[in-house]
């Protein structure tokens, strides 16, 4: 028993004497890139990485893509103009679903999409989707000195949040914090996977609006459906770009999933979708012939 007692002494000596301060390095680092990568748990771990040319120069947009958004349920699709209707390739998706009218703005990129079957807060059984829209442009100083594209931006939303889709008296005592129309836009501070802090600037509405989805799994038929939706806007600015992130979705699916909340400040443990998603967005310029990995939309490795 001595003997054993005295062997196992000696191992964690020489573990933690010989090699000690390399091994409290390595956990050092491992637990300071744990603590960077907390904030992201509900995106995948890769980002997707789009080749762009903006103003005469080649960029390269890199995001990270929430997990919602996962192709293994063949519920939820990466879209974009040039993508026919995953359900039914003879047929284009059509232009409201792929972006709608009153979220144009800059160049569209990628439209993700998944629809889902969830509770209301009534307890009723409902199916819909979720859309997250990318697009980006050029950074221009006196549209962000005066502010001409928030501008805009909230503009579009009041003509589609108007007085046709204000909320139902037992819709507001339901959801009693919840306002119908346009909200202002607000700054926030959101991580990023460096370990540093980037401003944003976020507007939500909320009304009752057509959302489409797919009526029944593996089926291509849809249906458009009015909600109780919310429209959340990000815009993100990054060296000479400018990328707007958009959400459109019913309340319940953005509360149930954590998409957003109305607080400025959260917790890292409970870091909105949409704010850790606006974090991870970066840009850089790229060598006309640089060979970069560009891996547009392999749904992201799984971890």
């Amino acid at each position: 028993m001595l003997f054993r007692r005295t062997v196992i002494l000696l191992t964690i000596v020489a573990i933690t004497g010989c090699g000690g301060s390399h091994y409290e390095e390595r956990f050092e680092s491992s637990l300071t890139n744990l603590r960077k990568e907390a904030p992201f748990s509900s995106l995948w771990p890769d980002p997707i990485r789009i080749p762009l040319s903006i103003a005469g120069q080649n960029i390269l947009l890199q995001v990270r893509i929430p997990r919602v958004f996962d192709t293994k349920t063949k519920e939820a699709y990466a879209l974009d103009q040039n993508t026919p209707e995953p359900r039914n390739p003879k047929v284009e998706v059509y232009a409201e679903r792929l972006r709608p009218s009153f979220l144009q703005f800059g160049t569209h990129l990628r439209t993700y999409e998944v629809t889902l079957n969830f509770k209301d807060r009534a307890g009723k059984d409902k199916r819909s989707s979720i859309r997250c829209f990318l697009s980006v442009m050029p950074r221009n100083k006196e549209v962000d000195s005066h502010g001409i594209l928030s501008k805009r931006i909230t503009e579009k939303l009041k003509e589609a949040f108007n007085e046709n889709t204000v909320l139902t008296t037992r819709q507001t005592k339901a959801n009693p914090t919840l306002k119908s129309g346009v909200g202002e836009w607000i700054a926030l501070s959101v991580p990023t996977p460096n370990g540093e802090q980037r401003e944003v600037e976020r507007i939500e509405a909320f009304g009752n609006i057509q959302l489409p989805s797919y009526i029944a799994p593996g089926k291509p038929a849809t249906q458009n459906k009015t909600i109780l939706a919310t429209c959340l806007l990000y815009i993100v600015r990054i060296a000479e770009e400018t990328v707007v992130l958009s959400w459109l979705l019913p309340v319940d699916l953005a509360a149930q999933k954590n998409i957003d909340v109305p607080a400025v400040r959260v917790s890292i443990a409970q870091l909105p979708v949409a704010r850790a998603m606006a974090g991870t967005v970066q840009a850089k310029i790229v060598a006309p012939n640089a060979n970069e990995d560009t891996n547009e939309d392999a749904n992201q490795k799984r971890d």
